[in-house]
């Protein structure tokens, strides 16, 4: 059983027939490397380039701005700078290959990632290798996470839960959408988070905007307030959400938010090795109509490098679930006057499942208490 990334690719590479993989795209390059590269996401022709042999040490080719990081952050100890106006990277690792002896072999390719012009590059400067692409493979590679991948998750998705629960503690008069942004954001970076990627925070008639950033519409008293925190932490992603309402809810929040509770449960006692993730989704989504409750064709996702990753729990989706995949689930409703969300990150173990957001009850609606 592999138990490393790099035991994962090598795996695959003799079972592929493959001599070496180029990993390009910036969430590979961050699994592979260990490190997420500041400015490739946003400078597009800083690639990060990771070269895989079969049979020997992979290497590293990042932008000179970035060398020093990669020296310092990255597992992999050989690393080659390049000058972004006088070298072109691509070339680079061609060059590579030629040395490595691999310029008639097989070579695996993020094609979906690689630019036209770069693509065609690299197969003019290796004319006579064998391009296979490798998008898919590595996803299906990242669907099962290792050791400390779990570790880097878990941490990432307790930490979101500890600044939802802390964030969602206090109310005070005149309280805005943005102070509670402003909230969460002090509470995930004094707690080790490293940014947060999409804010989301509603309140009142706002709650059904999923996805909804923070307005300077203020919080009232009696307000459902739903918050969705989703960000990096050491490069992996936390997706946790959570609904509250200031001061005492109604019986009919009450009701709604029990129902969430009772889908989650029903949900986290299906999972285990093996168990169809689309068979998950099916039993949600009857049980939602016949509440005649109003929701999203969607359960869940799986977390990684990426917010939303393999296995999906929809119904375009069927995945049989595996050990050390991390899944996260989250039953919502969505009337057009009202949203509740509940969303748990969980762990698929040898006979069923952790629940890694366990630090808090929510199986009563939070209340937001006055300052």
């Amino acid at each position: 059983m592999p138990t490393t990334v790099l035991d994962k690719q090598r795996e695959a590479m003799e079972s592929h027939g493959m001599d070496a993989m180029l990993v390009i795209s910036p969430e590979n390059v961050a699994w592979t490397s260990g490190i997420l590269v500041p400015s490739q996401k946003i400078v597009q022709h800083r690639h990060a380039i990771v070269i895989v042999p079969k049979d020997q040490d992979p290497e590293m080719i990042v932008v000179t701005v970035e060398e020093q990081l990669a020296r310092e952050k990255a597992s992999i100890q050989n690393v080659t700078a390049y000058n972004e106006f006088t070298q072109v990277p691509i070339l680079m690792a061609a060059e590579r290959l030629r040395e490595l002896g691999y310029a008639t072999g097989n070579i695996g390719l993020e094609v979906s990632y690689l630019n036209q012009e770069d693509y065609r590059k690299l197969t003019e400067a290796l004319p006579d290798a064998r391009i296979e692409p490798i998008d898919k493979l590595l996803k299906k590679l990242r669907i099962v996470k290792t050791r400390e991948e779990i570790e880097k998750l878990t941490f990432a998705a307790q930490l979101a839960e500890r600044v939802d629960r802390a964030s969602l503690s206090t109310w005070w008069p005149g309280m805005t959408e943005a102070d509670l942004y402003r909230t969460i954001v002090d509470n995930f970076i004094s707690g080790g988070g490293d940014k947060l990627t999409m804010p989301s925070v509603t309140s009142g008639e706002r709650t059904p905007m999923l996805n909804g950033g923070p307005t300077e519409r203020e919080i009232k008293w009696g307000d459902v307030v739903r918050i969705d925190c989703i960000g990096l932490v050491n490069d992996y992603t936390c997706d946790v959400a959570r609904t509250a309402v200031v001061g005492e809810p109604t019986a009919e929040q009450k009701e709604l938010w029990q129902k969430l509770v009772d889908c989650r449960n029903t949900a986290l006692g299906r999972i285990k090795p093996g168990v169809s993730s689309h068979s998950i989704f099916k039993e949600y989504i009857d049980q939602m109509n016949t509440w005649e409750l109003p929701t999203l064709n969607f359960l869940g996702h799986g977390l990684g490098l990426t917010l939303h990753e393999e296995p999906y729990l929809n119904p375009y989706a069927d995945t049989a679930l595996e050990k050390d995949m991390v899944l996260a689930i989250e039953p919502l409703v969505t009337f057009p006057e009202l949203g509740m969300q509940l969303e748990e990150a969980v762990l698929v173990t040898d006979s069923g499942y952790e629940l890694i957001t366990n630090q808090f009850d929510t199986s009563h609606l939070w209340q937001m208490r006055e300052a």
